[in-house]
């Protein structure tokens, strides 16, 4: 998929780098693109926090993402957080969390 203006952010614990996170913006949707952290860094708490402060950056914009179906831990993350299935294919799940205000 193609997407406009992408933010490629390296994330860091400290001095040290742990994960990427790849976000694209418009008008209509914050896309979460892409995050990762290095293993180690993984269950502490640093995605979902930087998955809240996409929320709260979206306002009245809805943040989507794509999931492979066979990453069942980040899917269940995702469905903790709010993200709906939005639709689907073969190998991937399209999943959203509106805003508060869309309800």
């Amino acid at each position: 998929m193609h997407y406009q203006k992408l933010d490629d952010r390296v994330i860091l614990c400290g001095d040290e780098k742990v994960g990427r996170m790849i976000v694209s913006r418009n008008a209509e949707e914050i896309r979460l693109v892409d995050i990762s952290l290095l293993p180690q860094y993984r269950n502490a708490g640093t995605g979902t926090f930087l998955i809240e402060a996409l929320f709260m950056e979206a306002g009245e914009r809805a943040v989507r993402l794509q999931v492979d179906k066979a990453n069942v831990r980040a899917r269940r993350l995702y469905e903790r957080m709010g993200f709906s299935l939005r639709s689907e294919t073969q190998t991937h799940l399209q999943m959203e969390r509106k805003s508060k205000v869309e309800g």
